[in-house]
């Protein structure tokens, strides 16, 4: 077989391996990247739509947020105001003794004790000894405390009689506590 005898024949056969690998590497090639076009493209899309979702919800969560700030300031008059624990102490033991002397009664000793911890708030004790004038200003006195915001607890009470004889005044020792924040 002579040269020319094998051109007519290679000749197709290469050109129909140029078409195959055009074919192979060209429209494959293309088909994967718009394979990849289209995944990115969803992908985009199902982030354009969360990012849609929140945007509607931005009304609510403003909303949201005005209620809790609201709350949260609704707590604060509940703990007992002060940026350290001594000063919490001393703002709770000046709200208990404003007490004890306007209804006629005087403090003989004041105490802080150990602050404790619970969660995110800390709870202040303190401890007094106070003489009142009669069964009358204790009941008011304890009400007083109790009933009043910032919450005050009354941890500890122990009453006693001063005089015997005469038994009007009461000596009152008393353990307290409350929340700061």
């Amino acid at each position: 077989m002579s040269r020319r005898s094998i051109l007519p024949y290679a000749l197709p056969v290469a050109v129909f391996l140029l078409l195959l690998l055009v074919y192979q590497y060209g429209a494959r090639g293309l088909s994967a990247g718009g394979d990849s076009l289209r995944q990115e493209k969803e992908m985009k899309l199902r982030t354009l739509r969360k990012q849609m979702a929140l945007l509607a919800r931005e009304k609510l969560l403003e909303e949201e947020l005005g209620r809790l700030k609201i709350l949260e300031k609704a707590t604060r008059t509940r703990l007992l105001s002060g940026e350290t624990f001594s000063l919490a102490a001393a703002n709770l033991l000046k709200m208990v003794k404003e007490n004890i002397t306007s209804l006629g009664g005087r403090v003989t000793s004041e105490r802080v004790e150990k602050p404790e911890e619970k969660g995110p708030f800390t709870v202040v004790q303190v401890g007094i000894d106070a003489v009142v004038p009669d069964a009358k200003a204790l009941r008011d006195l304890l009400y007083s405390l109790e009933t009043r915001t910032p919450y005050i607890v009354i941890r500890s009470l122990d009453v006693r009689i001063a005089d015997y004889r005469a038994p009007r005044e009461l000596i009152v020792k008393m353990r307290l506590s409350g929340l700061m924040g």
